[in-house]
């Protein structure tokens, strides 16, 4: 008996996700002076996210082999896959991008604010890329238990009284 989810792949994608926009808001707030002591919190959140994206990848590369899904439904999947790879590696350069503004204390000028705008544009990445993942689930029960095994036909059409 494990003491992993199974489905594994819900369960971790949800930090990632929560992580970015967390990251996101304590470095807006991080920019007013009232609140400038949540910067280094900020730079954890983001590469906590970054570092939270690999295994959420590797767990829907995981998902995705098992899955048995119809033609139009792959598409969709493939769609959020490849945002997933994308979504990943941005966060991972996000990430970095971020320690070096730490580690140079860049906190103020053009540098901070490009990067407070990279970081609004992956946090709405992230949620394009949840959205997906919640039609694939919700709209199609890929990775639900019926997922996991060969598509049922349609049902008959009305039956006659």
């Amino acid at each position: 008996m494990s003491v992993l989810p199974d489905p594994l792949h819900p369960a971790v994608v949800h930090f990632p996700i929560a992580l970015t926009f967390v990251a996101l808001l304590f470095e807006a707030l991080s920019r007013t002076g009232r609140w400038r002591s949540l910067e280094g919190a900020a730079v954890f959140l983001v590469v906590l996210a970054a570092m939270g994206s690999v295994p959420a990848f590797v767990t829907g590369k995981l998902a995705h082999e098992e899955a048995v899904v119809s033609p139009e439904v792959r598409q969709l999947l493939e769609q959020h896959e490849s945002l997933g790879v994308s979504v990943m590696v941005g966060l991972l350069l996000l990430a970095g991008a971020r320690l070096v503004l730490a580690w140079a204390d860049r906190h103020h000028g053009w540098p901070a604010w490009l990067y407070l705008g990279v970081l609004a544009l992956a946090a709405a990445l992230v949620a394009y890329q949840a959205h997906l993942g919640g039609r694939l689930v919700y709209d199609h029960g890929v990775g639900t238990a019926p997922s996991f095994s060969v598509p049922l036909p349609p049902p008959p059409g009305p039956h006659p009284s």
